[in-house]
């Protein structure tokens, strides 16, 4: 197991980095979001599963050429007095030991602080479902909440409305096309996704760069699937700009 912080975890972080710049670099400010978004979604995949891949045989040649070698010197070596011999094992054994029960500890306390947040959400949601209750509105289900500052949002097939939300009969159409697209391409999966792989790589600044950027991809998608219906940019930008005006005084 101590492989897993000494190389493996190592391995996966470094190329999690290395995907992630190249779409930084590359692919960000492309308009092809759905490739985007499988992008961001298959990296993290292929960074776990890399480090997992047989090594080249050439590799393993190497490996083992020096292995004999290390071998012939234990071999040739001259002998040592047994008391010294016994305690540089012991010092050698002790430290590592001690080391990796840190490192082992440090990261389930991570990780536990990680699972309570992402179940506290959970529990969140749960509670607003049970306190508001599910209606369908023109055949989509919705929970009407009654809290000032709490945002629209989508989670899975539940689209979570504002009651207080002050806006016109069109405009609440729009922003309603907008949360059913989210609900209708599965972006909640992704969401979940990534809180699961911020959970285990919690140490792994990459995961936030992730999650930001998945969650871009699926506002771009959503306004991409609302403008292609015909609405008008500009009105739509304008919506959006108020939108988020509201968000930041709430």
């Amino acid at each position: 197991m101590n492989t897993l912080f000494n190389y493996y975890f190592v391995q996966v972080s470094i190329l999690m980095a290395l995907f992630y710049l190249l779409y930084w670099s590359l692919l960000r400010r492309e308009t092809f979001f759905k490739w985007n978004r499988a992008y961001l979604l298959v990296t993290p995949l292929l960074a776990f599963g890399i480090p997992l891949l047989p090594i080249p045989q050439v590799f393993t040649q190497a490996v083992q050429q020096t292995t004999i070698y290390d071998t012939y010197v234990q071999v040739v070596a001259p002998p040592v007095d047994a008391q010294i011999a016994q305690t540089q094992v012991v010092e050698k054994s002790d430290f590592p030991f001690s080391w990796m029960a840190f490192l082992w500890g440090a990261y389930f306390t991570g990780m536990s602080f990680f699972i309570f947040r992402f179940l506290r959400s959970l529990f969140f949601i749960l509670k607003l479902i049970k306190q508001f209750g599910i209606k369908r509105i023109n055949g989509q289900k919705v929970v009407e909440t009654h809290l000032e500052d709490l945002p629209i949002f989508s989670f899975g097939n539940l689209i979570f409305w504002n009651a207080y939300t002050s806006i016109d009969q069109d405009k609440k159409a729009q922003v309603m096309q907008h949360e059913i697209t989210h609900v209708r391409q599965h972006h909640t999966l992704d969401v979940i996704y990534f809180e699961l792989l911020g959970i285990v790589l919690w140490f792994n600044p990459i995961c936030i760069f992730y999650k930001r950027s998945i969650k871009n991809v699926h506002e771009y998608l959503a306004d991409n699937a609302l403008i292609s219906k015909g609405v008008d940019k500009k009105e739509y930008c304008d919506l959006l700009v108020s939108q988020l005006l509201d968000a930041n005084q709430a």
